[in-house]
């Protein structure tokens, strides 16, 4: 028994240093409960890779899912989703684009979304992705998740930069990375040949001008409005002193004082019969032909919606002229 109990006490020491040595090495890992103490043993396989994701505009990593009930709280999201996604997929849509798109007939009869609080509709509806463009607090997004709701922030709407962007991280969510790239190059080949027509001798000048409570604003480079402007065939002449979304004092826009004004309908008159405004070139023009109304709904989409704005535009200024 003596000699037994030897073997098993030098054993024990033997194992006891192993297990010492291998804890006490920078470079070891802790071995699975269930591994062999064999050296001829093969290693443990490795954990598998994280799952697939694609990062947001905030940054958050979001899996990619065959996702089978999305909805949206955002009229730019809607708008991509009819261009990315199969029908049966989507099961709310926005309550803003139901009510202000030109294309609202395409929403049919799905459920309508205002804004990420409505949580109890969204569980209601089962909905397994939410999509925003989400400008509050990051709070209201964190209890939309809590209830196990993906959310996908598509962030700020800044033109054409922003819209291949979103279309590709979208199209990669929804497992659909090749159906992108197909909406995006026909979308900005037919963007591009709107005002083909126009020698780049021929561009006009114009500047994109809208008045809200008596104060201007403007729209130009680094936004739809100047991809509008630039696809239809014009020239943006705000965009080597200003970019994104200015506010102009009178004396601002006097010094551009283009020969054309594109606004929203209805404003033409507002900025015309304003005391400073009204001896701008283009409003001095017979019968007021420097002032091009569109839209609101039109000129201010920043989506795949640019290129309907470019092609109405390019039509009011070009080709109403010639005939």
């Amino acid at each position: 028994m003596k000699g037994a109990d030897l073997v098993y006490g030098l054993w024990l020491l033997g194992l006891l240093s192993a297990v010492a040595y291998v804890g006490s090495s920078p470079d070891a890992s802790p071995a699975p409960a269930a591994a062999s103490a064999s050296p001829q043993s093969s290693p443990p396989p490795a954990a598998g890779p994280a799952p697939e994701s694609v990062v947001d505009a905030t940054g958050r990593a979001v899996p990619r899912r065959a996702y089978a009930r999305i909805a949206s709280a955002s009229s730019y999201a809607d708008e991509l989703l009819f261009a990315l996604c199969e029908p049966e997929r989507i099961v709310a849509l926005s309550h803003y684009g139901r009510s202000h798109r030109p294309d609202a007939y395409r929403y049919g009869a799905r459920a309508l979304v205002s804004s990420p609080s409505d949580l109890e509709r969204l569980m209601t509806l089962s909905v397994d992705l939410l999509l925003v463009n989400h400008l509050g607090a990051q709070s209201e997004l964190a209890r939309v998740r809590g209830a196990g709701i993906e959310v996908f922030d598509l962030g700020e709407m800044r033109g054409l930069g922003s819209l291949e962007t979103n279309l590709y991280a979208l199209a990669s969510l929804l497992g659909e990375r090749a159906r992108g790239e197909r909406v995006w190059q026909r979308f900005s080949q037919q963007l591009h040949a709107v005002a083909r027509d126009v020698e780049p001798s021929a561009r006009k000048p114009a500047l994109y001008l809208a008045i809200y409570a008596g104060k201007l604003y403007g729209g130009t480079r680094g936004t739809s409005y100047h991809d509008v402007l630039t696809a239809a065939g014009l020239v943006d002449v705000a965009a080597e002193r200003y970019r994104d979304w200015p506010e102009y004092d009178p004396e601002d826009v006097l010094r551009l004082d283009p020969p054309l004004i594109v606004t929203d309908t209805g404003m033409g008159s507002q900025l015309c019969e304003n005391a400073w405004l009204k001896a701008l070139r283009a409003c001095a023009s017979p019968g007021r032909e420097g002032i091009v109304e569109l839209a609101s709904n039109l000129m201010g989409d920043p989506g795949l919606g640019m290129l309907d704005a470019a092609l109405e535009l390019h039509d009011r200024v070009y080709r109403t002229a010639a005939r």
